[in-house]
């Protein structure tokens, strides 16, 4: 059992979770430090982020956010993690999660926050490997890189990749045909030209959309996110090791999970190596092996290949057939239910 000061004694944390980059930054943080914590899940795809009780904690409605709770038993076992809890149900019946007898002592959300005050405020000692104060402001700064460029540029490269094309099926799917002088509809030859505003209104916003998605996917992958990792290849070239010096810290933490989607990416299944960026090559592949990245990746392990196969599916009718009209508006950003 790991020894553990006064202060931080009875503390624990309540991860609301999904299987996310986003979500994966955070529970390598908390299995790094051996910080006790649960794992509520959140469906992202169901619209649970919009739920009352999420938005008390998580007012952005984005996953991840924590709750720092004191609970009034004695010691917990820490070899005892929450990696195996892989439903509500089994959070539930975890002692910590379920019993009345603690007390929350403060909620954070927004990734980067989360991991620089439960560093800094609530887990200073288990986290001091992680977050030195010779490195505080270059932590700082490549934290803020990492959640204002690196996160949302590889996250637009995502939707573009797997989401849009649905959209874009679906537009054209809803534009209606052209008609013809006899009222039937088949292809539009030069002597029937189709002159229903609405129709052709219809198929210029659907011809529009996909050139947009065209656009948005080769400057978010081919453009920034390629040098983004170049940015972070040059960096830990020059301080011969991670992005903040040459010790590991909560910042490569951050970084890491927006890294390893490359492969799918790039859809041509080159390493990073491959395509020069050597030293971020190095970094990633160090950072890959360590024990509590690997353990992190397993928390919901199952929902996060379920949410990867639905991504890949050609088929924008089976993508969605599962979910109901409101999950689809929420998945798709259509609108707040």
């Amino acid at each position: 059992m790991s020894k553990m000061n006064s202060s931080t004694r009875n503390l624990r944390v309540r991860l609301h979770y999904s299987p996310t980059p986003n979500g994966w930054k955070v529970a390598i943080l908390l299995l790094e430090a051996n910080i006790d914590f649960d794992v509520i899940p959140v469906d992202l795809a169901r619209g649970e982020q919009y739920g009352e009780d999420f938005l008390r904690i998580s007012p952005n409605g984005k996953m991840p956010a924590v709750e720092v709770i004191r609970s009034a038993e004695a010691d917990h076992d820490r070899s005892t993690r929450s990696l195996q809890l892989n439903t509500v149900d089994d959070v539930e019946d975890h002692g910590a999660s379920s019993s009345s007898n603690f007390e929350v002592q403060e909620t954070l959300f927004e990734s980067g926050a989360i991991m620089y005050w439960l560093a800094k405020r609530w887990f200073r000692k288990e986290c001091r490997v992680f977050f030195p104060n010779k490195f505080e402001k270059d932590i700082l700064e490549w934290l803020f890189w990492v959640n204002s460029n690196l996160g949302p540029v590889a996250g637009s490269v995502s939707h573009y990749l797997y989401y849009a094309p649905k959209i874009v099926q679906a537009q054209l799917t809803a534009a209606p045909p052209p008609r013809t002088t006899d009222g039937g509809d088949e292809q539009p030859t030069c002597e029937a030209k189709e002159t229903d505003p609405s129709r052709l209104r219809a198929a210029a916003a659907a011809a529009a959309c996909s050139n947009i998605t065209e656009y948005g996917l080769a400057r978010a992958r081919t453009t920034e996110y390629s040098r983004l990792l170049h940015v972070l290849d040059k960096r830990v070239e020059r301080t011969s090791g991670f992005l903040a010096g040459d010790k590991y810290t909560i910042a490569d933490m951050a970084a890491w999970p927006w890294v390893k989607p490359w492969k799918r990416f790039e859809k041509q299944n080159r390493s990073l190596k491959d395509c020069g960026l050597i030293y971020a090559d190095a970094w990633y592949e160090k950072i890959k092996q360590r024990p509590a990245v690997v353990q992190a990746l397993k928390v919901m392990e199952k929902e996060a290949r379920d949410m990867q196969k639905l991504r890949d599916s050609k088929d924008s009718v089976n993508y969605t057939s599962s979910l109901g009209e409101k999950e689809r508006k929420i998945l798709f950003h259509k609108s707040k239910m």
